[in-house]
């Protein structure tokens, strides 16, 4: 029987190798997993996590994984220190690939990317882009056309969230994923690093969901969707062994109903070590649900049930059912706990946490501060790396290193970049600097060049300078360049509106006037009804802020909004007092003072569930924008105002 689990177990580590890039890597790995030590030390694991379905070929799995991430992580992480003083030729080399590789593609041939042998030739050749550039040309490679902007074949068309605009079509190409694996193995080397050695053979929570609804195939027979729904795909071969969800878990269609199975298994699990998430806001929402539904879920774990009310098929109830059978104590534990209150509750229930794997820097920070406050307390939070649809842009080599502090070292063999100093980006043709010329303590915005297509291309995002770690330089996310408050040409940007509620929230928490601010999001004054203009103000337009607070003193309210508008005020000329900015144009009179608006708790989560229903974002990648320019997203937080 154990030479049947051992086989078993190998032949699922093969399995696996035979999806990865670094086949070589690997098989070095398992070359030497028949030594006694090798055993000895999987039969320890096994008895530590303390679970029937923990078994040998399990941990003789997670064994093998481990080695695999750690022996291609130390690999990538020896090339990356060989070329930290390279910056310049590793970039040259990164484009030069680029064109020599598409240069005699139908937009090739146009720009004539194959005569190009400089970067400052290139950028001579070519303009700056953004999407709508490339727009028909996707259209026509969805519908079959080739070698139109790439040579390499489209494995897939990644689409971005839209969350903060009209989604766009990226082609993903072998390539890509050849470049950016790197990367991806070092982070999640330091993520292993970051758990105590008997701990990396435990199960993971994995907050993934099944966004394959919106997966559709184009009239070429290519898969067009959400980043996400590829990334569960490519889990399903290893699923089964390393999350505490059961693989058809991954298959509900329902976010709600996902979200509570995925805290329920993860509850079931006392030895839970690690909790996995694109976002920290997935987290975060992980833990309101279980706060709102504890009492449900001890009852489905007590009974070995699965509440009946949750929108979940037959199918996946049925094989959901399998994995469930009765655990009285373990609900009891989970009650006596829950009874207690919600303050450190993750360390609580789950004593050996340790870690949670999700990107919480830039506009996560809001979730990041609430888990660190009160669900998960000194429970390390790594951001992996800073990444998008058109590729991994930077990742982090300090894990640790945590809330502000945290920087991205430029992934330089991914694409190639260059950056655009922010007072050139109303220009018809702007001026962009090369990596290696970048200044520390400013912003870009920035520019790339990938192996799917996409030339000079704007992707958005304003990244601030911090450091520079050899040659290569050290990024902070700052916000979108599309989101921006800006009515007179003032132009605040997220930021700003982040900084502000951090400075509302600890100046107003202190005075007791409630614990904490919970979420918050802002639109322009025209987006609203009328009918809720402040007195006085007629028809200059203002910003507004909506706020969700915990802990609100009903009495308070309407005196607390004003309070705290006039604080939001005060902030943003004290902050934006530059040129044209809010300071000027309110001393102007161009804008009325700034409001706030609090809505009744739970609406963030409501819109959240919103959003998800009424667009093709997927799930894992939603964000909750910080400016609204949407009508129905405004409406939708105009109707949760408390009265």
């Amino acid at each position: 029987m154990k030479t049947k689990l051992i086989f078993g177990g190998l032949s699922a580590v093969f399995v696996l190798l035979a999806s990865s890039s670094h086949l070589g890597l690997c098989i070095v790995t398992y070359l030497i997993g028949f030594s006694a030590a090798i055993v000895l030390t999987i039969l320890l694991r096994v008895a530590i996590f303390k679970e029937s379905t923990f078994t040998f070929s399990v941990g003789l799995f997670h064994y093998c994984l481990n080695k695999a991430i750690q022996i291609a992580g130390k690999y990538h992480a020896w090339r990356q220190r060989r070329d930290i003083n390279r910056l310049k030729i590793v970039q040259n080399g990164v484009l030069l690939r680029i064109l020599k590789l598409n240069g005699k593609t139908e937009y090739g041939l146009k720009y004539k990317l194959s005569h190009v042998k400089t970067r400052e030739d290139f950028v001579k050749a070519h303009p700056v882009t953004k999407y709508a550039h490339y727009a028909n040309l996707v259209q026509r490679m969805t519908e079959g056309a080739t070698n139109v902007l790439t040579k390499e074949e489209v494995l897939y068309y990644g689409a971005t969230s839209g969350t903060t605009g009209k989604p766009s079509i990226v082609p993903q190409v072998r390539t890509m994923f050849w470049t950016q694996g790197q990367y991806v193995f070092m982070c999640l080397r330091h993520a292993l690093n970051l758990l105590p050695s008997r701990l990396r053979y435990g199960r993971t929570m994995n907050l993934l969901y099944n966004p394959t609804r919106l997966l559709t195939k184009t009239p070429s027979g290519v898969y067009l969707g959400p980043v996400s729904a590829f990334q569960r795909l490519s889990y399903s071969i290893w699923r089964r062994d390393v999350y505490t969800t059961p693989p058809m878990g991954f298959e509900i269609a329902d976010s709600t109903a996902a979200q509570y199975v995925h805290t329920l298994f993860g509850l079931r699990h006392r030895d839970l070590a690690r909790i996995d998430a694109l976002f920290a806001s997935l987290v975060y929402f992980m833990f309101r649900t279980m706060e709102q539904n504890w009492r449900e879920m001890v009852h489905d774990i007590r009974e070995g049930t699965l509440n009946r009310e949750l929108k979940i098929s037959v199918e996946i109830r049925i094989e959901l059912e399998k994995w469930l059978n009765p655990m009285p104590a373990r609900a009891d534990e989970l009650e006596k706990e829950f009874s207690q209150g919600f303050d450190n509750i993750g360390v609580r229930i789950w004593p050996k946490l340790t870690l949670i794997n999700s990107i919480a820097s830039g506009s996560f920070q809001q979730y990041s501060a609430i888990l660190r406050e009160k669900y998960t307390k000194a429970v390390k939070i790594y951001t992996p790396w800073y990444a998008s649809t058109e590729g991994i842009l930077g990742y982090n080599e300090w894990p640790e290193k945590d809330g502000d502090d945290v920087g991205f070292l430029l992934a330089v063999k991914s694409v190639f970049f260059e950056f655009m100093p922010l007072e050139n980006s109303e220009d018809t043709e702007p001026a962009t600097v090369f990596a290696e010329q970048v200044e520390k303590g400013k912003e870009y915005e920035l520019i790339l060049t990938n192996f799917g297509g996409l030339y000079r291309y704007r992707i958005g995002d304003v990244v601030r300078v911090v450091d520079f770690h050899g040659q290569f330089p050290v990024i902070q996310y700052v916000h979108r360049s599309s989101q921006q408050l800006n009515i007179r040409g003032e132009k605040t940007s997220e930021d700003v509106l982040l900084a502000a509620v951090a400075h509302l929230n600890n100046l107003f928490s202190a005075q007791h006037h409630f614990s904490r601010i919970v979420d918050f999001t802002s639109c322009e004054s025209v987006l609203l009804n009328l009918k809720i203009t402040p007195a006085g103000q007629g028809m200059t337009p203002f910003y507004v802020l909506f706020l969700e607070l915990q802990g609100l003193i009903e009495e308070d309210r309407e005196k607390l909004e004003t309070q705290l508008g006039a604080e939001l005020d005060r902030f943003l000329m004290k902050s934006q007092c530059k040129r044209y900015g809010y300071k000027y144009q309110r001393d102007k009179e161009g804008l009325a003072p700034a409001r706030v608006l609090l809505v009744v708790p739970g609406s963030f989560q409501r819109l959240r569930e919103f959003m998800i229903n009424t667009s093709s974002t997927s799930p894992s990648q939603l964000k909750i924008p910080r400016v609204l320019f949407k009508q129905p997203l405004v409406d939708f937080l105009r109707n949760a105002i408390v009265v």
